[in-house]
This record gives structure tokens, sequence and C-alpha cells, in this order.
């Protein structure tokens, strides 16, 4: 079954990076996903469509908490990512999309519930980083967000976004996809079978505030530091002699 997805406007990678607003675009390639410091989700490997990116994990872990409130590290692990995106044949756009419930309600947002979207495409030739709102039956692009910075590596999709950009959610349900999709009506709408991870459903996610660093300190005594102690045990005096400091004695 096709579904339909609207792009109300394109961001340019390159007009969001003179922006200051995403800290890359690059295709170098890395071994292996990185460990997670969070929440991992996992999707079966061969369950793609032919010709699509093979999705199979996702990371979501806590970051910095900024004065507008917490943000999140996204990671999304598919065999083959970077070139899907960058290598698009005319009149395709190829894209990765991270659909997000913010609210949890699946009535609100676009027709599959999604209330925020996180794209990766290339449309017309022209790679594309852009977070939008679906705002009065549409999907609208954020104009400022807080601090994002996303990159693409061969297998890899990583980014860093502010919950204040959505909806300052604190718990929220979401999917992600990679597909294809074909020009209707002026407009990138029509998308062809994907790989969705979960294959069914939702995954969920609890926004939490990482721990403040730990720090040591240290107490000296009031006053300084005491004497030692002597434990030397001293002989018994002679008859007739003193204890002194240069030759100590104790009577008996």
């Amino acid at each position: 079954m096709m579904t339909r997805r609207t792009l109300v406007i394109v961001v340019a990678i390159a007009g969001m990076l003179g922006l200051g607003l995403f800290a890359g675009f690059t295709a170098s390639a890395r071994a292996t996903a990185r460990a997670c410091s969070g929440s991992s989700y996992s999707d079966p490997t061969g369950d793609q469509p032919s010709g699509l990116p093979d999705i199979t994990g996702v990371c979501i872990a806590p970051g910095v908490t900024s004065p507008l409130g917490p943000e999140l590290s996204i990671e999304v692990d598919a065999t083959g990512l970077a070139d899907f995106i960058k290598n698009v044949p005319a009149g395709e756009d190829h894209g990765l999309w991270i659909n997000i419930d913010a609210d949890n309600n699946p009535a609100t947002g676009d027709p599959s519930g999604t209330d925020y979207a996180i794209a990766v495409e290339n449309v017309a030739g022209m790679p594309t980083i852009w977070v939008s709102e679906w705002v009065g039956g549409g999907w609208q692009v954020q104009n400022s967000v807080t601090g994002p910075m996303f990159s693409l590596n061969n297998d890899s999709f990583t980014g860093t976004i502010g919950t204040a950009d959505l909806g300052h959610t604190t718990h929220f349900t979401f999917y992600v996809a990679t597909g294809k999709a074909l020009p209707e009506e002026g407009h990138f709408e029509t998308i062809l079978p994907e790989d969705r991870a979960p294959d069914t459903g939702t995954w969920d996610y609890t926004v939490t505030t990482p721990p403040p660093p730990t720090t040591t300190t240290t107490t000296k005594p009031v006053g300084g530091t005491p004497p030692p102690t002597s434990t030397k045990s001293h002989s018994i005096c002679k008859p007739h002699h003193k204890s002194t400091k240069k030759h100590p004695c104790r009577h008996k």
C-alpha cells in the first residue's frame, strides 16, 4: 500500500551549514556501529525491499541539557545508507525518515500519527536534511531548531536534537523507514514499498536527564594536621637520673 508525504519546503544542506544549524554531511565508511549508551532497538536483517538500505538498529540516548530542555542523540544504522541517499536516478527521491508521535496520540499528526519528522533525503540531486512539524493538515519545516547536529556515514545516520524542537515531549513513540518516492502533482509524494522499523507498530522512548558529573572533595582537619603520636617505649630511668629530651626514660 502506498502512503503519501507532502514536502512543503526543502532545505539544502549547504544552506543549513551556512546558518550553523547542521554540523556535517559526510560519506566516510565506518566498520561497526558505536555501542549504544541509551535505549537500543533492533530490526531483522534482510527484510528490506530490493534496492533499499536495510535498517538494522536504532539507538536513542540522552544528551546534554540545554536551557531549553534535554537533548537527544539519535543513531539509525542501515546498510548502504549514504550511497542510497547520494546516488539517486533522475525523477526519484531517496530518503530516511524518523517519524515521531510526540504526544502518543495516533489521532493527531499526519495520517500515521506522526507529529514531527526528521528526514534525510535527496531531492533532484540535492542532499537534504530537515526537521518538520505537522501543522494544520500539512508539513512545515522548522525555520529555527535548537542546535541540531547531523551526519551521514556509509551505514549510519547520527543526529542530536533538542526536545524543545519536538514539543517538549517527555515520552514518545516512533518508527523509522527508508524508501523511494516518485513525483506526484509537483511534489515527491508517492512512497514506494519501504523498509520500516519496526515492521509493524512503533517503538517508544522516555526522555531522561543525564545525571550531573560527580565531583570529589577532600576535607582538611580543623586547626591543621595534628603532630604524630610517638609509640616508642622508653627505658626505666636509672637511680638518681632524670628523663631528658636527649636521653628520655621513665620512672617506675
